[in-house]
């Protein structure tokens, strides 16, 4: 898998996020997702396991764009798929 992007969410990009960029997010290979298809990424991810995102990794697999979310929920940190075009959780899984 090849990450297209690494985030760290902080108050700035809270605020980016609040105010409705069209920012997409990409990498060489032209794969590209919103700002706000990562935003819901990001909801549907902790509302399967609410916590603090440590990352978002974008991968392109076939057709389909996936956000890996990674989510400290307590001591233990999970890795949650989310299809970006629908949100639907593909899997999550308890990180080593």
């Amino acid at each position: 898998m090849m990450a297209l992007s690494r985030w760290l969410f902080g108050a700035g990009l809270l605020t980016t996020l609040s105010m409705g960029s069209s920012l997409a997010i990409a990498d060489s290979r032209n794969e590209s997702v919103s700002l706000d298809q990562a935003i819901r990424c990001l909801r549907a991810a902790t509302a399967v396991r609410p916590g603090r995102v440590a990352e978002l990794d974008i991968d392109q697999r076939g057709r389909r764009l996936i956000c890996e979310v990674k989510v400290w929920s307590g001591r233990q940190e999970y890795k949650i798929e989310v299809d970006a075009n629908t949100q639907q959780i593909l899997k999550v899984e308890e990180d080593d």
